[in-house]
């Protein structure tokens, strides 16, 4: 903690200087569009007007980070914590707001991706190709999303192809003997706009278990990815989009030895592969209806194999069918006691259908689930100033019948300092997924959804404006029915955990001249098993971000991340807190070239993110970018 508060001193030394010095006189940066989300309400719609609390993660934080994976840029967000099983390729999860791991709703471009028979989505594979944008909203949003979203959504959003056709190529090398190279390409025309990114990325890597504890056998990594989009105009202000992601690793694994210690397994090898498919069609019928009918198809493949221990073996396949039909109605705007009233209101039908299969050593099973879902919502604003949302939805599984879910939010637009004071109140379910219901010797095909209650109130403001702006939102989290161990001698899964999480985020941006922008953000979060009052494994009672990008001259950007993450309890006793410092800095040669070098780790701490399980200490990267 030390190391990391000088830093931090320095950094603001640095920055405080360059403030007072030959940049003082150049003015803040230019008053941007207001920005825009779509996950938080299934609507277009302003930042300022939704009440969730929401962390958009763009296309140049991930360009000025050089971000290779999508849990790097996670790692940033306020109240989120990745905990990453080993290096790259290592199993991945996160836990939004002290939600359990499979609590958090996983879209791109609107599918589901969360598997069918885990009930999480494992990041350890996803790349940041062709990515546009990243929104995490906070607080159940089963409301509009369902299963899965008992705790948050997170919805990776592609990108759509602009302009004249042009593209780039890439190559990248450093620690590790790592390797990447890749791609992109993207265009559009009058009738239709294209995105394509491919990549590929090759590491000898580290040991998956802890070096610290005498494992040396290095655990490599192979990754290709491609990801494309094209959206083409039909029938006037028809758009009908097709977006595709694939990707296929290869990843070494260690395991437990025979004194059931985790340890370095030379054999034991995981093969994934993981595709998905949708087409979006939208068309307005008139000026107030807009209908929207997506359809996607997700498919993840898992296969394990150890020649010296067979019972390692196994092979995992699950798949989903994915219909959604959204009916947008803008409410034509009216006046009332004197102020103008507008508002949007949004109704429609889901379903899904999901196959598991699963082989091993311990059994097998074959599962299907199914469930439809009908929802509305309505958002209502008063004067552009005073914004409420309410929405309910109504559930029918194949496997646990009814279930009902509500959200109600409330954003108001303080007529001073640029604030806005925002609370809202949501429950939420997690279903039983497929492992729960049919995993052999370890399952109950009577299981009931998991269940969440949430409110949260924040306050923003924005004192000088695009340049100074701060906010805190508190939140408070109870989760029942939690699928557990049951009682000897069968310890059969069974509906009995409970459990809260409670907590405050803070965050601040600060630009005061156009070189220099500086962002923080702290969480607080406390969270308890209320049978055991323990604490809940792998959530840190604090954490921060800090964020610096300087940009000394127009062709060279450095950017500084630092985070610190307190000790938390895990599995065979407490992690120790740990902070880390990275940097990376592009420089543009010519117009069209570009290179650019990147740090892990600067103060090669040592340090875990699960017990037993290795980390990366200082790594280097560096690499050249060609456009065209």
């Amino acid at each position: 903690m030390q190391t990391l508060l000088a830093t931090v001193t320095g950094l603001t030394g640095i920055l405080i200087g360059m403030t007072t010095g030959g940049w003082a006189q150049e003015a803040p940066q230019e008053v941007t569009a207001e920005e825009v989300v779509v996950t938080a309400t299934k609507t277009e719609t302003p930042i300022t007007e939704v009440a969730s609390s929401v962390y958009v993660i763009d296309s140049k934080m991930i360009e000025d980070k050089k971000a290779v994976m999508v849990l790097d840029v996670l790692r940033d967000a306020p109240g989120l914590q990745v905990v990453q099983s080993g290096g790259l390729g290592g199993q991945t999860s996160v836990f939004l707001r002290g939600g359990n791991s499979n609590f958090t709703l996983v879209l791109i471009d609107g599918v589901r991706m969360n598997s069918p028979t885990t009930g999480v989505y494992d990041f350890s594979n996803l790349t940041t190709d062709n990515i546009e944008r990243i929104e995490v909203i906070y607080g159940p949003q089963s409301t509009l999303y369902g299963s899965d979203a008992i705790g948050g959504v997170i919805q990776i959003i592609t990108k759509k192809g602009k302009e004249a056709p042009h593209g780039y190529v890439f190559g990248e090398g450093g620690s590790f003997e790592t390797l990447r190279e890749g791609g992109g390409i993207w265009g559009a025309t009058e009738f239709l706009d294209y995105s394509l990114e491919v990549s590929h990325i090759s590491t000898d890597g580290i040991s998956k278990a802890d070096a610290n504890l005498g494992n040396s056998e290095r655990d490599g990594y192979n990754n290709f990815s491609l990801s494309s989009r094209i959206d083409a105009n039909f029938l006037g202000d028809g758009r009908i989009d097709f977006l595709a992601r694939y990707y296929q690793s290869k990843t070494d694994l260690d395991g437990f030895n025979s004194s059931f210690v985790f340890a370095d397994d030379p054999n034991l090898v995981q093969k994934n592969y993981d595709y998905s498919f949708s087409t979006i069609i939208t068309k307005p019928l008139n000026d107030w209806w807009t209908p929207r009918l997506t359809l996607s198809y997700y498919d993840d493949k898992i296969e394990a194999n150890d020649p010296d221990t067979p019972s390692n073996d196994g092979k995992t396949t699950a798949n989903q069918y994915f219909i959604d039909w959204q009916n947008t109605f803008n409410i034509v705007p009216y006046h009332l006691i004197g102020l103008m009233h507008s508002g949007t209101m949004v109704a429609g039908y889901e379903y899904y259908g999901q196959k598991g299969n699963f082989q091993s050593a311990f059994g097998n099973y074959d599962a299907t689930d199914g469930n439809n879902a009908l929802y509305f919502q309505l958002q209502h604003d008063i004067a552009k100033q005073f914004f409420a949302t309410a929405g309910v939805r109504h559930d029918i599984n194949s496997h646990f019948g009814d279930k009902w879910t509500y959200k109600a939010d409330l954003a108001y637009l303080l007529p001073v300092l640029d604030g806005k004071i925002h609370a809202n109140y949501g429950t939420g379910f997690r279903a039983p997924t497929m492992n729960d219901l049919s995993f052999p010797g370890f399952n109950n095909p009577n299981l009931q959804p998991e269940d969440s209650q949430s409110y949260e109130f924040g306050l923003s403001l924005s004192p000088v404006k695009n340049t100074f702006s701060m906010g805190a939102t508190y939140f408070y989290n109870t989760y029942a029915n939690l699928i557990q161990a049951g009682p000897p001698p069968l310890f059969l899964p069974d509906n009995i955990g409970k459990a809260r999480s409670q907590g405050a985020s803070v965050d601040a941006a600060i630009t005061p001249i156009r070189q220099v922008s500086l962002k923080a953000n702290y969480t607080y979060l406390w969270t308890k098993d209320l049978d055991t009052n323990q604490d809940l494994l792998r959530r840190p009672n604090n954490k921060v971000n800090i964020l610096l990008e300087v940009v000394p001259i127009d062709r060279l950007h450095i950017n500084t991340d630092i985070q610190y993450v307190s000790s938390r309890a895990d599995f065979g006793g407490r992690v120790g807190a740990y902070a880390l410092v990275g940097m990376a800095a592009t420089y543009d040669v010519i117009k069209h070239v570009q290179v650019y070098a990147k740090i892990d780790n600067l103060l090669d701490r040592d340090y875990e993110e699960i017990n037993g399980y290795g980390t990366y200490g200082r790594s280097v990267y560096g690499g050249a970018k060609v456009s065209f």
